[in-house]
C-alpha cells in the first residue's frame, strides 16, 4: 500500500516539473520580413524623417535613393506605421499599416506605398470673453436700497478688443531636389549596310588577231587591242606556252615558243585573248613538216636595166661638168 502511494506521489511531480519546464521556454520566434518604403512631402523625398513601427525607429536616408528606409517585421500581422518630419518649426507627419497577414515568404523583400507627409493642423485659439461692465452707482443716488427716482445707471464703457495677430503663415520648406537615379541607356548596335558589289563590266568579245604564220621554228601573230583595258595573250605550241601583255590601243607581234620540228611531226600552235580573265578571241593551227617540200630558192639580185640606166646618167653628168670647165 505505502509502495503505490509513493509512485503516485512521484508521478504527479514529475508532470508539474515538466509543465513548469514547458512554461519557462520562451516562445518560439515567428519569421521576419524586410520591408522599405519611402517618405515623401510635396511629392519630394525626404532625409531625416523617422519611421516608427512596432516599437522599432529608423530614419529615412539616400543609402539607396533619398527618402529611403527599412524595416525587419514579423509576419502574419498588421501593423501601424508613422513618420515625422520637423523644419522650419513646423512638424508634419504620416501614419499607414503594413499587412503581413497574409505573407508567408520572407525571402524577398516587401515594397511599401510612400508615405506622404503633411502638416499637422494649427490649434484653434480660445475666443476672449468680453467683459459684462458693471453699473456704476451715480453721486446722487440714495443710500436707501431702493434707488430714487432721479437716480441713472452709467454703463462703463466696453474696452476695445485688443485684435490678435493673424500669424504669418511659415512657407513650407522644400526639401532637396530628389535626382532620379540615372541608369545606362541601351543603344542598339545599328546593322551595317551591306557593302554594294561593283557589277564588272561585261566583256565583249572580238577580234585582236590578224596575219598568222609560221617562221621556220616558231608562230608568230599580230594583235591589235583596240580598247583601254589591257589583255593577256597566251601563245603556245605543242606543250610550252608563254603569256605577254598588251596594253590599250597597242599593236604588236606576239610569237611562240621555238619549237624544231622533225620530219613527219604533227603540232599544234595557237594564240588566245583573255580580258579580265574572258577568252574574247583565239586562233589554232596544225603544222605538218613535210620532208618532200623543196625550199623556195633565194633570187640573186642583179644590177639589169635599172643600173644601166643609173649608170648612163653619171657618165652624162661628167660629161656635161667636163664640157662647162672648158
Amino acid at each position: 500500500m505505502f509502495h503505490k502511494t509513493t509512485l503516485k506521489m512521484l508521478s504527479y511531480a514529475l508532470a508539474i516539473t515538466v509543465l513548469a519546464a514547458l512554461a519557462s521556454m520562451p516562445p518560439a520566434m515567428a519569421e521576419s520580413a524586410t520591408v522599405y518604403g519611402q517618405v515623401t512631402l510635396n511629392g519630394e523625398p525626404v532625409n531625416g524623417a523617422t519611421v516608427s513601427c512596432n516599437g522599432n525607429t529608423t530614419t529615412t536616408s539616400s543609402s539607396i535613393y533619398n527618402g529611403f528606409y527599412t524595416l525587419s517585421l514579423p509576419i502574419g500581422k498588421d501593423y501601424p506605421v508613422t513618420a515625422t518630419y520637423t523644419a522650419n518649426g513646423t512638424t508634419y507627419t504620416a501614419s499607414d499599416n503594413i499587412d503581413l497577414t497574409g505573407t508567408t515568404s520572407t525571402s524577398t523583400p516587401i515594397a511599401l506605398s510612400a508615405l506622404a507627409l503633411t502638416a499637422q493642423a494649427a490649434a484653434t485659439p480660445t475666443p476672449t470673453p468680453t467683459p459684462t461692465p458693471t453699473p456704476t452707482p451715480s453721486p446722487n443716488a440714495s443710500a436707501s436700497p431702493s434707488p430714487t427716482a432721479n437716480a441713472s445707471i452709467t454703463p462703463t464703457p466696453s474696452p476695445t478688443p485688443t485684435p490678435t495677430a493673424t500669424p504669418t503663415p511659415t512657407a513650407t520648406p522644400k526639401p532637396a531636389s530628389y535626382t532620379q537615379p540615372s541608369y545606362p541607356t541601351y543603344t542598339p548596335t545599328p546593322t551595317p549596310e551591306p557593302t554594294p558589289t561593283p557589277t564588272p563590266t561585261p566583256v565583249v568579245q572580238r577580234k585582236v588577231f590578224s596575219s598568222p604564220k609560221w617562221e621556220t621554228d616558231h608562230g608568230m601573230i599580230t594583235v591589235s587591242n583596240v580598247g583601254d583595258t589591257p589583255i593577256t595573250v597566251r601563245s603556245w605550241v605543242g606543250d610550252q606556252s608563254n603569256n605577254t601583255t598588251v596594253t590599250g590601243n597597242e599593236t604588236r607581234s606576239i610569237l611562240t615558243p621555238i619549237a624544231l620540228l622533225e620530219e613527219n611531226q604533227i603540232v599544234d600552235m595557237g594564240f588566245e585573248a583573255y580580258e579580265n580573265d574572258v577568252l574574247i578571241d583565239s586562233y589554232k593551227a596544225s603544222l605538218y613538216m613535210d620532208p618532200t617540200a623543196t625550199p623556195a630558192p633565194t633570187k640573186a639580185q642583179s644590177p639589169g636595166f635599172a643600173g644601166a640606166i643609173a649608170l648612163a646618167g653619171l657618165l652624162a653628168a661628167g660629161y656635161l661638168i667636163t664640157r662647162k670647165e672648158d
